[in-house]
């Protein structure tokens, strides 16, 4: 439920932010969204815990703030190469996401445990 609210927040985020990216310019949303997704992570590290509805604005604000980054760096980031090789850097650059999206999900499953009693905790 949690990821399927965070889902249809960014489907209809985008857009506006998009909107936004137009409007303020790609640096000013790129700060903003990075400042927003840091608050938002550091409240994930500080409560312990807390209501369900709360937890769904602190998960919604978090997807928004990481929409805002990456519509507004896409934004900056078509703007380096040239118009006729703008696909194949957006290729490049999609792989390249991908690949460390994936290694921080192998990352976190080396770090991340479950105790014998169900209870997260790390190898730290």
């Amino acid at each position: 439920m949690l990821y399927g609210i965070g889902g249809l927040i960014t489907l209809i985020s985008g857009p506006l932010l998009g909107q936004l990216v137009d409007r303020f310019g790609q640096v000013r949303v790129f700060v903003g969204g990075t400042l927003l997704a840091g608050a938002m992570v550091i409240s994930y590290t500080l409560i312990q815990h807390i209501n369900w509805w709360i937890l769904m604005i602190i998960h919604s604000l978090l997807f928004i703030g990481t929409t805002a980054r990456m519509v507004s760096s896409t934004a900056l980031a078509i703007l380096v190469p040239a118009a006729e090789k703008r696909g194949a850097f957006m290729l490049l650059d999609a792989s390249i996401q991908q690949l460390t999206a994936g290694l921080s999900a192998v990352l976190a499953g080396w770090i991340v445990l479950e105790a014998i009693d169900g209870q997260l905790t790390t190898k730290l």
